[in-house]
């Protein structure tokens, strides 16, 4: 990052680490490889749940990479702000955004029928690109508690190694994993590995590493165990099902 650079904003949130704006998202993805999550609706089709906007929450080991390396800064919501004054100020914010939203649709039918393409995303609120009622003065350092076990310490473990190996990461429990590595943009590329984080002196069983392989194969992605081995070393070792017996 460059030092002229300010930190990116992480708001922290039930234990949860937040991005609400939409160009940190976007500096993320480009230049940090942070995929995240977006949880959002969108602002013209709110009922949906196909696409996904604003905000961003993050996994917890994008959270820790993101401050060990100083790209970005947690805080949390003041405990002294008043949440009464908080609803009015957020109350008053929606009655402002709706005048300003009809004032303007009143304008486009005086000028034309028609909304053009950038009136309705006025209209429609896609010109909201971060949180509008979060101030810095409502700001306070927060405390990130992950990782706490020794499990929790492995996985950012290998988070962080496989993200220095260039790749991109996302959360991988829909195939059975803890992570999914991706050799580029995830829009771009499918998951090349599922990987399932090992504590070493765990037993795993043979059924439970042909069930992997077989799910990793069907779905044309390499199942890898990462672990560590008598040196403290992270090691990697992946299965893949050929169907022979």
């Amino acid at each position: 990052m460059n030092e002229a650079d300010p930190p990116i904003l992480i708001t922290l949130d039930d234990q949860k680490g937040f991005i609400w704006d939409a160009d940190d998202w976007l500096k993320l993805r480009k230049e940090h490889r942070i995929v995240g999550n977006l949880i959002g609706s969108l602002a013209n089709i709110p009922r949906q749940d196909v696409v996904r906007g604003m905000p961003m929450v993050l996994l917890p080991e994008e959270v820790t990479l993101l401050l060990e390396k100083n790209i970005a800064v947690l805080m949390k919501v003041s405990d002294e702000t008043e949440p009464d004054a908080k609803k009015e100020e957020y109350k008053q914010y929606l009655e402002k955004v709706q005048k300003e939203q009809e004032e303007f649709l009143s304008k486009s039918r005086l000028v034309n029928r028609k909304i053009s393409y950038k009136m309705k995303q006025f209209f429609l609120g896609f010109n909201i690109k971060s949180n509008p009622w979060l101030k810095e003065t409502m700001l306070c350092q927060g405390e990130w508690p992950y990782p706490k076990t020794a499990f929790e310490t492995l996985k950012y473990r290998v988070f962080k190694d496989l993200w220095e190996k260039g790749l991109y990461l996302t959360n991988g429990s829909k195939f059975g994993g803890h992570f999914l590595a991706y050799p580029g943009d995830p829009l771009k590329f499918h998951a090349f590995y599922v990987v399932v984080v090992h504590l070493p002196e765990n037993s795993i069983s043979p059924l439970d590493l042909v069930r992997h392989a077989r799910l990793g194969t069907h779905t044309k992605k390499t199942f890898v165990i990462a672990s560590t081995n008598s040196e403290n070393r992270i090691i990697y070792s992946s299965f893949e099902w050929t169907g022979k017996t």
